[in-house]
């Protein structure tokens, strides 16, 4: 029965590994072409890719948070509860993000 499950378990993570090698990808992609911009771009590059991690690891909680209040609710047969959940986790992370958004903008 390991198999079985094994195999539940890598269905759900590949989506999750394949957007973080792709975030990875991405950065390191912009730090090559930074790179090649010249030493202050480089620079500035590195500085928003340490406040971008800033922002985005709340939104990665609030995902993670939400994904598994919806599915212990779906796996208990509930799915009122599972869409409350979920409509919950989407209001709570657009306020995040349009919070975050602002202060990124408000703060120079």
């Amino acid at each position: 029965s390991y198999p079985y499950h094994i195999k539940i378990m890598l269905k759900m993570a590949l989506p999750m590994a394949i957007n973080s090698g792709a975030e990875v990808l991405a950065n390191f992609i912009a730090i090559v072409l930074s790179g090649r911009l010249g030493n202050q771009s480089l620079i500035a590059q590195t500085i928003a890719s340490q406040y971008s991690l800033f922002f985005i690891i709340p939104i990665f909680a609030l995902g993670h948070g939400c994904g598994t209040a919806v599915s212990k609710a779906v796996g208990g047969q509930n799915r009122l509860l599972a869409r409350q959940y979920g409509v919950a986790g989407i209001s709570l992370s657009t306020l995040v993000a349009v919070t975050m958004g602002s202060l990124l903008i408000a703060i120079p």
